[in-house]
């Protein structure tokens, strides 16, 4: 399923006018370091609540994990493209046409305490024009701004977003499984390893551990078998939290070996056609574009490869007035790959 049919990043971060156009069920990124792939990543992120000032925060917070004296106001600063001072995105989301934008300026504030330093914010207007809905709100956000209220009235679709570190510090499958999709994550769990055949949660010095029930190794905790099944839980945990909506994984290749990388892909490709989830992932790795094209050996994929995956390459231009792309079908990839040997990335 396609719930993002085109997108047009106008502004955000350091990306300017970039069109995706035709995109697919799954979309693979590619491009150079600080070419913009993550930032595609969160301009989609955004549209989930494009009201939202906390969600729009929380989006940028991912970049600035280990960054603890990183203020909201200073992450939501560099989320604003640097030349126009805005954030403007515009897409065809569930068929429909989609315009937010947020633009504003600088402003500085003073209390009335004696000696009390000025503060810095800033100030303006948020539109969002959805199908027949529209909304204009006031947007502002201080320095001195620690908590935002939650304003869910403009949800527009499922998004999850998995960044390179969540699979070490983020339990994804307890939350699935409280919403009792225990049975569909060992199902999906099960497509990647036959022998798997249970899931339990354990108390442990009050945390809660996952425990794989295997076949041949009985009941083991998680942390026995790696990062590479853990990165597949969080997958697994993550498409069916994403059910009926979109899957962002940034360097997906991370903590999965390379010899796995068919037989990981394989599965991720079914485990997402069977809960409507569509992808947008990138990553560095030449082996995981070979590896998801190698899929490619029955007429039914054939069809996939066509109407559904893309091979999107992301560069600045030259002068860097634009954020220019190249968007492949995965047949007209595979046949770059298999006939030309061509670079994608």
């Amino acid at each position: 399923m396609r719930y993002i049919e085109d997108l047009y990043i106008k502004r955000f971060r350091g990306i300017k006018d970039l069109e995706l156009s035709d995109l697919g069920e799954v979309n693979i990124l590619l491009g150079k370091n600080n070419s913009g792939k993550t930032s595609v990543l969160e301009a989609i992120e955004i549209i989930e609540n494009p009201l939202d000032e906390g969600s729009i925060i929380r989006v940028g917070k991912k970049r600035e994990l280990f960054n603890n004296q990183s203020s909201s106001y200073n992450i939501f600063r560099n989320m604003l493209n640097k030349h126009s001072n805005s954030i403007e995105i515009n897409g065809t989301i569930k068929e429909k046409q989609f315009e937010m934008s947020i633009k504003g300026k600088e402003i500085s504030v003073i209390s009335e305490a004696s000696y009390s330093p000025i503060v810095k914010g800033f100030e303006g207007k948020a539109k969002v024009n959805f199908g027949q809905i529209h909304y204009e709100e006031d947007f502002k956000i201080l320095q001195t701004d620690k908590s935002f209220v939650v304003d869910d009235k403009l949800n527009l679709l499922p998004i999850v977003h998995i960044a390179p570190i969540d699979h070490l510090l983020e339990n994804s499958s307890n939350e699935v499984i409280k919403k009792g999709k225990k049975k569909e994550l060992i199902q999906l769990l099960s497509i990647f390893d036959k022998d798997i055949i249970g899931l339990e949660m354990v108390e442990e010095n009050n945390k809660t551990v996952p425990y794989i029930e295997h076949k041949k190794l009985g009941l083991m905790p998680l942390s026995t078998y790696g990062d590479g099944l853990k990165r597949v839980l969080l997958l697994g945990s993550s498409i069916i939290k994403a059910e009926k909506g979109v899957l962002l994984i940034d360097e997906v290749e991370t903590a999965i070996h390379i010899d796995a990388f068919v037989d990981v892909f394989k599965w991720f490709i079914k485990a997402c056609e069977k809960y409507n989830v569509q992808v947008f992932m990138t990553t560095h790795s030449i082996e995981v574009i070979d590896s998801i094209l190698e899929i490619q050996d029955t007429e039914e994929n054939v069809d996939f490869f066509r109407e559904s995956l893309r091979v999107i390459t992301i560069k600045n231009s030259i002068d860097e007035n634009k954020t220019v792309v190249r968007n492949l079908d995965g047949f007209k990839a595979h046949e770059a790959r298999e006939d030309f040997g061509l670079e994608l990335r």
